[in-house]
């Protein structure tokens, strides 16, 4: 497991904990932290497709990040 993978994880288990923060917020928090970690990682060896992963990988973070919000808001009401 590589490192930015191993950081990922334990961001996503911090994330997990938090009680009151809809599951997909948690999830898609941590992916989008990975996928700046892999973009970094893409960028600094010069592997174009290992930072196309990371855009991607933050993109997704990012959409489930926002359905989590969404589904706190309705929660919340």
């Amino acid at each position: 497991m590589e490192r930015f993978e191993v950081i990922s994880v334990l961001l996503h288990m911090h994330f997990e904990q938090e009680a009151q923060m809809d599951k997909d917020r948690a999830k898609g928090s941590a992916k989008h932290i990975g996928g700046k970690m892999k973009e970094g990682l893409g960028k600094a060896t010069g592997d174009k497709k290992t930072e196309g992963e990371g855009k991607a990988d933050q993109a997704k973070g990012k959409a489930q990040n926002t359905y989590g919000s969404a589904k706190d808001k309705l929660r919340d009401k």
